[in-house]
């Protein structure tokens, strides 16, 4: 599994190699104390992270994958370990860069900071959760298209609900602040357990494929 790892964060620095100008660019922006690079973050962990199923969908890898000894398992378990190995080396980058940009615009707040870098983590490890088993079940085309569809539809209808629910139940402000403060730490756990959830759902998708 070792070797499989290897192999995507070798990708991942094939990739960041021809990002390197648009990262330096979106780096010295966050410098001035007044852009948010978070969104980048979430932009970046999912694309490079893309190359890597794009890259073995082109090299035809699925046929010396299956070859291993629990090649399969050990396909799909280190996608996912290599993914948080990623998640969390940009994360601390754009934090980093957050926090010189703080000092640099007079206007540091650690707590806000870690309580974004908590949202943008959870935001983009959630969006991956539902990623991968398409793209496994699907392909990377394919799973593109339906992540986009899923997306959009679970926004949609998550608006609809908060709004109603909120209409009719008339929620107080004060439960709507501890919600807010408590979601800092219930989001990230509630994310981890759906990516386990994700992790096992696409070995099954993956362990059931013929090549």
């Amino acid at each position: 599994m070792i070797g499989l790892i290897k192999k995507d964060l070798f990708i991942v620095a094939r990739s960041l190699r021809s990002l390197l100008v648009v990262i330096m660019v979106f780096s010295i922006l966050a410098l001035d104390g007044k852009s948010e690079f978070s969104f980048f973050c979430i932009y970046m962990s999912i694309a490079i992270m893309m190359s890597t199923f794009s890259y073995d969908e082109f090299n035809k890898s699925d046929a010396f994958i299956v070859a291993l000894p629990n090649g399969k398992t050990n396909a799909v378990k280190a996608k996912y370990v290599a993914t948080l190995i990623i998640e969390i080396i940009v994360l601390i980058f754009s934090f980093i860069l957050s926090v010189i940009g703080g000092i640099i615009g007079k206007n540091l707040d650690i707590l806000e900071l870690v309580e974004l870098s908590l949202y943008t983590l959870s935001g983009v490890l959630l969006t991956q959760a539902i990623f991968y088993p398409l793209i496994y079940k699907f392909g990377v085309e394919k799973g593109r298209i339906g992540i986009f569809i899923s997306i959009f539809s679970v926004a949609i209808l998550g608006n609809v609900i908060i709004n109603g629910l909120n209409f009719k139940l008339q929620i107080p402000n004060n439960v709507l602040t501890m919600l807010d403060v408590a979601g800092v730490y219930i989001f990230p756990m509630i994310v981890l357990g759906l990516l386990v959830l994700s992790y096992f759902l696409s070995k099954r998708i993956y362990s059931k494929k013929e090549f």
